[in-house]
């Protein structure tokens, strides 16, 4: 009779906490997310349970010994874990209370009282605690995707663990498995059942003409979820605007065409300048246009194409013996030091002057200077690393 009324009262819990679950639902959007998914950090997702409920201890003389009521004792849990994801979790749980049973064997240290009107039957009573770890899956979001606010979740579990008697020395190790049903009621709180079932060492009880005997419990409980206490899925990380830096980057790009198609400009120019072969008419005194001999930047050594220009203008030096003529030396202000530039002028005029002499002019008629980068006769850099002859 009492076994009837403890499975009645069992069910009338369970649909209570229906009942509850289904009430305190919001009018929230049911969201579904299937994954994959991430976990914000190692301290989000923890959740910590208890519960109380009854359990029956399944042993020697189990059919033949006793009632199977005066076998149902109470029973409790206490339990700590972390879902990794919304699927696959773990928790540690210590459980246990008194276990009740019978034995025939007198000597039996867990013995409590003889069985009423037997004096070869005996009640026992072992007071223990099961402490394992469980392996937890969550069928319910494997199967229809993640929903933070779904009223109803099974989670099978599996686990292992160790079982210790208190009130005598008696240890096992222990394997256990078992249905966590959930029933949610707020973000933080959800009303839990626990049916499960432990397999232990027969000797734990000392009847020992069994290999295992086992545990069988129903808990009802609660659970508080610490924040942070959602998911998401990895797609909804926020992704960063990299608009700014593509309009950088193309700006940049526009800059370096502009900066290349002007550098183009500026080389055929300067080839055009120094293709302009020198004029020197027969017979006459020709008077000498300024003429530019160009270098690359950093550099004083004249080229093939400038010595050609050079020939020419040395064939009108010599051909005006009373002329004084000017040898000027220059470079860009846009590079180098004041002082470098100083000595590139110097370099680059004096260079020009001695090509002259080897050709035949006069070193008199020659003035030598060499200006830096204090003055610039063209408009251009590149063009001002220039040595010019003039009258």
């Amino acid at each position: 009779m009492n076994n009837i009324s403890l499975n009645k009262t069992l069910i009338a819990l369970a649909f209570m906490f229906i009942s509850v679950s289904a009430f305190a639902q919001t009018a929230e959007q049911q969201q579904t997310k299937r994954g994959p998914y991430i976990t914000n950090g190692f301290w989000d997702n923890w959740f910590i349970s208890a519960g109380a409920g009854a359990q029956m201890y399944f042993t020697e003389g189990f059919n033949s010994i006793g009632k199977k009521s005066e076998r149902i004792s109470p029973a409790f849990d206490l339990s700590v874990g972390k879902w990794i994801t919304p699927i696959y979790g773990a928790r540690i749980q210590v459980a246990g209370l008194t276990a009740k049973g019978f034995t025939n064997d007198a000597s039996n240290p867990f013995i409590e009282a003889p069985r009423l009107g037997q004096t070869h039957d005996f009640k026992t009573k072992m007071n223990y605690l099961h402490y394992h770890v469980d392996f937890m899956l969550n069928l319910s979001a494997a199967i229809g995707g993640y929903k933070a606010n779904r009223v109803y979740e099974i989670i099978p579990y599996v686990g292992f663990g160790g079982i210790s008697a208190t009130n005598e020395q008696s240890n096992s190790f222990a394997f256990n498995a078992g249905l966590f049903n959930k029933f949610r009621v707020s973000k933080a709180i959800d009303i839990n059942i626990d049916i499960k079932g432990t397999l232990l060492d027969s000797k734990f009880d000392y009847n020992k003409s069994r290999m295992f005997d086992g545990i069988g419990a129903v808990t009802a409980g609660i659970t508080y979820h610490f924040p942070n206490r959602t998911f998401k899925r990895a797609s909804e990380l926020t992704k960063e605007d990299l608009t700014p830096f593509n309009n950088r980057i193309k700006g940049l790009e526009d800059d370096l065409a502009a900066a290349n198609a002007k550098n183009k400009a500026l080389a055929d120019e300067l080839a055009a300048e120094k293709n302009k072969p020198a004029q020197v008419v027969e017979g006459q005194a020709a008077p000498l246009a300024p003429l530019a001999t160009f270098f690359p930047i950093g550099q004083t050594t004249l080229t093939a194409k400038e010595k050609v220009n050079l020939d020419a203008v040395a064939q009108i030096i010599k051909a005006n013996p009373d002329k004084k003529y000017v040898v000027k030396g220059y470079a860009d202000k846009q590079t180098g030091s004041a002082t470098r530039n100083m000595q590139l002028s110097k370099q680059r005029a004096q260079n020009v002057a001695d090509y002259l002499v080897s050709k035949g002019v006069n070193k008199s008629q020659l003035d030598v200077k060499g200006l830096g980068s204090t003055a610039s006769p063209y408009a251009t850099a590149s063009l001002n690393r220039v040595a010019v002859v003039e009258e």
